[in-house]
């Protein structure tokens, strides 16, 4: 009996994500034409980065190998920051606002929210952002935010010591509520998939589809999943309520299970945790290991400091982990490796439409990489949990010293373009 439930389940996962892959918004269908060696037209692009970390730098490497391939070094200016402890990533976007660049490069989700609240009409290519539809929020939720600043800065006390203000009265609160009634507000329109503002980019968001195949593959007898991720990780709870979608419609039990907040989010999004003091991550890991058969863990910075944890506690208690995320993958039993070099490469190709064909980046389709998802696996923790893996999955360590980024990027050149 539990193998046929196996093989329903199976089933129906496989057939859940076939007809998910046909709805992800591929590249769009452009001939690329490097600019001409006798073109005199010279691009100025300024970019910035969130950090110096390796994985922002492989982004950065994909993204100017494909404006040298498109554009040549001739034909760029290109100005480079990024941000530090030194100098802030509002400080470098204040600083390109007042400039003149043709394009900006905005690589990391901090750089995005910094310049797209700074910048209201240079053509902005983002990357390393999981979900643009919460980032326009963001974005506006900071440029709010520095209005209000300044509308209270100029207020003097006197205006705020008077007192204008009339209390409703019990006939004015039933005249709204009856207007509410007979005038519901509209359902919002879904999501179009373009930013609406001077703002485009590449969606970095994991694939999602294929982590549940590799949760298949991982997990014996496979019932339920846990979802894990900490408090107040809004990317992480977008990735969480993908995989519990899919999940669900293939059949089978999806659970969240949400850890405190660590004190780096707590103080960099000034939330208010309704966890802090009631519950602890020893306390989440012992229930989800309990009524989980694997857990998945999205991608989220704001788990790093925690995640040995969670993957070693989960291993001694059986149960197998598979991520997306790059630092949960050093811990996990299985994960799939989506190489940045990629992401680069297509905010490159993103740019050279946004300079050269003339695309609106208002209306333009935020674009998910179609990563090759290589099959990765813990030598050390898939004999702890005495799990063997088939040729199609690559040992993790080995696999990393031998990969060279970019290296399965189709790149353009002059005589592809050519034909």
């Amino acid at each position: 009996m539990k193998n046929i439930k196996k093989i329903i389940s199976l089933c129906l996962c496989c057939f859940l994500i076939i007809g998910l892959c046909a709805c992800k918004k591929k590249e769009k269908d452009v001939k690329y034409d490097p600019v001409k060696e006798e073109d005199s037209t010279v691009y100025t692009i300024y970019i910035m980065q969130d950090d110096d970390s390796e994985y922002h730098n492989q982004i950065l490497k994909g993204y100017q190998d494909a404006l040298n391939d498109l554009f040549g070094a001739s034909h760029l200016d290109i100005k480079y920051s990024k941000g530090s402890d030194d100098v802030s990533l509002d400080a470098i976007a204040e600083a390109y606002a007042v400039t003149t660049p043709q394009l900006i490069f905005a690589n990391g989700a901090n750089s995005v929210t910094s310049m797209a609240t700074a910048e209201q009409t240079t053509p902005i290519v983002g990357a390393d952002v999981i979900n643009y539809e919460g980032e326009l929020d963001r974005i506006e939720a900071k440029k709010t935010s520095l209005l209000n600043s300044v509308t209270t800065d100029d207020v003097t006390s006197s205006e705020i010591s008077a007192d204008t203000s009339v209390e409703p009265t019990d006939e004015d609160s039933q005249n709204q509520e009856s207007t509410l009634f007979n005038n519901p507000l509209p359902a919002p329109e879904p999501w179009d998939g373009t930013t609406g503002i001077n703002l485009c980019g590449v969606s970095t968001l994991p694939d999602i589809e294929a982590s549940l195949s590799l949760l298949i593959e991982c997990t014996p007898v496979l019932y339920s999943v846990g979802v894990i991720y900490p408090e107040g990780d809004e990317d992480a709870k977008y990735q969480a309520d993908i995989m519990k979608k899919y999940v669900e419609q293939a059949g089978l039990v999806c659970n969240e299970y949400i850890l405190p907040p660590s004190s780096d989010m707590i103080s960099e999004y000034s939330i208010n945790s309704t966890l802090s003091g009631s519950v602890t991550t020893d306390q989440v890991l012992k229930m989800a290991c309990e009524n989980s058969n694997c857990l998945y863990i999205p991608s989220s910075v704001y788990v790093d400091d925690q995640i040995e944890k969670i993957c070693n506690t989960a291993t001694a208690n059986g149960i197998p982990t598979v991520t997306n995320d790059l630092e949960a993958s050093n811990y996990a039993l299985a994960s799939l490796y989506q190489d940045p070099y990629m992401i680069g490469y297509a905010a490159g190709k993103m740019s050279y439409r946004v300079l050269v064909k003339k695309e609106d980046p208002s209306t333009t389709l935020i674009e998910n990489v179609i990563f090759n998802n290589e099959k990765l696996y813990n030598e050390n923790v898939a004999n702890a949990l005495g799990k063997a893996f088939p040729k199609s999955f690559k040992e993790r360590t080995k696999f990393l010293e031998e990969y060279v980024p970019g290296s399965t990027t189709e790149r353009v050149n002059n005589q592809e373009a050519s034909q």
